[in-house]
């Protein structure tokens, strides 16, 4: 038992400090002590889970100023592991959104660290919007104003030198964030490589006389010329184009669609499930329905596509709404479809042998993690911890869960619990006492080798802390239990005690979190 650093006899008021640790605690915006996480841990849940939005206690503003703090300390500390670990975990795909890999990057290149960027650039800058919300922050960063320099020349120019996909990028990406290739190219200064470049370059800046001898180019210069959707549609058999390049005015034809239908990349596909079958492409028992069933559950694609599972959530639950998220387009789901969709959620979270431990599932139903939406998503904390514990209650047989403010609720769930089904039994909106998990296993007397508590840490409200209601739980039903506390903000704070050594945090976003609590478990 591991219960030499902590009295599991006292108890001590969340709102005080444990005795003892006061040099390791510190209290979160509730009022409540909390442990402070390491850097790594910070910058991992900035890149994962981002500031929009704010928290229940703090504006967006606030919330973005304070990890852009702490980035900058830990980039002061150890500038090439916060650029490794943030081009790693863009380009495993981990990110909800890479805005905030390349907010890191571009306080990285103000602050000095041009080298070390330099190095990730590439891994992390993968398509031009990427490299022109770069170009934005970088603008913002120096009051509005860009600054050029050779180092940043030589980065942006060999970004364009080394693009395998150059001609498909710069028609598909004309201009984003107030930037175009054009504005790039002047500012860095880029000289074309070869004929190519040259007249690509020449094209999209308007001179006539450049036109590339590329299919691409041929394709969108025909398509913009198109009058009629039939002729669209014979371009777009005869080029194999994807979506972009299709004026707007054809894009609410069905003909157009089952064209484009065999080239739409996975990211594309799951984001127009809707228009798709609103407009009859898809229908029930039709090939087309079976076609895309079958690529939305492809394993291979959904992890080169680096389709995160949080937008899966919202694509299926959206779908199954049968209108999008604005309510300005209707549609008739399809099963197969949304069965298909659930199927790619659980494939977007990284592969995880089931461990038959035995696990008890907190989910953190406070009023703090019901007040904002996530990353300009349609999902509040909770709604979101409720669809990425899914995957622990599916999975494992030996699991239960519990809802939690101020008093908790066993929850119902078997394998075929869907996300909906499981946040509607939740309704509560409290105080915070996050050590209720523990407390209910002592009392039911449930015997658990892992829990898995999914909170914005910001607890307040317990006669004791989480960590000293887990030591009770230890003592009297002599198990070392493992605790796995799944963050659902970007804060400094864990209700993990950072010595024990089976207590871990994860990010609660991240897709590999199945796999970390899958090998924490096995310890």
């Amino acid at each position: 038992m591991l219960k030499d650093h902590l009295s599991f006899q006292r108890k001590t008021r969340q709102s005080e400090p444990i005795p003892g640790r006061e040099k390791e605690m510190h209290k979160n915006a509730a009022g409540g002590y909390v442990f402070s996480v390491d850097d790594k841990t910070r910058l991992e849940r900035f890149l994962i889970l981002g500031t929009d939005g704010g928290t229940y206690y703090c504006s967006e503003r606030e919330h973005t100023i304070d990890n852009f703090k702490a980035i900058l300390e830990y980039l002061n500390k150890d500038a090439s592991s916060v650029l490794e670990l943030t081009a790693r975990l863009s380009d495993e795909g981990r990110i909800l959104k890479n805005d905030t890999a390349i907010a890191v990057l571009s306080i990285a290149w103000a602050n000095g660290y041009r080298k070390e960027v330099e190095n990730v650039f590439d891994k992390i800058i993968r398509i031009p919007t990427h490299l022109f919300m770069f170009m934005d922050f970088i603008k913002q960063v120096y009051n509005g104003k860009f600054k050029s320099s050779r180092r940043m020349r030589r980065m942006l120019g060999n970004w364009y030198y080394n693009n395998p996909n150059l001609v498909y990028h710069v028609l598909k990406y004309q201009s984003r964030q107030g930037w175009s290739h054009r504005d790039v190219i002047r500012l860095a200064h880029i000289q074309p490589k070869d004929e190519l470049m040259d007249d690509l370059f020449g094209f999209i800046t308007g001179k006539e006389d450049k036109i590339p001898e590329h299919p691409l180019v041929e394709a969108f210069i025909k398509l913009r010329q198109a009058r009629t959707a039939r002729e669209a549609t014979n371009i777009i058999k005869n080029y194999d184009v994807t979506w972009e390049f299709v004026p707007t005015q054809f894009l609410k034809e069905k003909e157009i669609w089952e064209a484009l239908l065999p080239n739409l990349p996975l990211t594309a596909l799951l984001r127009n499930l809707g228009r798709l079958s609103a407009l009859g492409v898809i229908e029930e028992f039709s090939d087309n329905a079976r076609y895309v069933a079958d690529r939305l559950s492809d394993i291979d694609n959904i992890k080169k596509a680096r389709i995160h599972p949080v937008n899966v959530g919202i694509a299926m639950h959206t779908y199954s709404e049968g209108r999008s998220y604005r309510g300005s387009l209707f549609w008739n789901p399809v099963r197969i479809i949304e069965e298909a969709l659930e199927e790619m959620f659980y494939h977007s979270f990284a592969n995880a042998e089931v461990t038959n431990r035995r696990f008890l599932i907190g989910i953190d139903a406070s009023g703090s993690m019901t007040w904002y939406k996530v990353s300009n998503t349609p999902l509040t904390p909770l709604d979101a911890a409720t669809l990425v514990s899914l995957p622990i209650l599916t999975k494992e047989s030996n699991s239960v869960a519990v809802a939690f403010d101020t008093d908790y609720k066993r929850l119902r769930v078997t394998k075929k619990t869907g996300w909906e089904e499981l946040r509607s039994q939740i309704s509560f909106g409290g105080g915070t006492d996050a050590s209720l998990p523990f407390k209910y296993a002592i009392e039911n007397k449930i015997p658990v080798d892992v829990f898995v508590i999914f909170t914005d840490n910001e607890t307040w409200y317990g006669d004791e802390h989480p960590v000293q209601a887990l030591e009770r739980y230890r003592d009297r039903m002599g198990i070392n239990s493992k605790l796995i506390v799944a963050s659902m903000t970007a804060t400094d704070s864990s209700i993990a005690d950072p010595n024990d050594p089976y207590q871990v945090d994860v990010v609660g976003f991240d897709p590999s979190y199945p796999k970390i609590i899958n090998e924490v478990a096995k310890l």
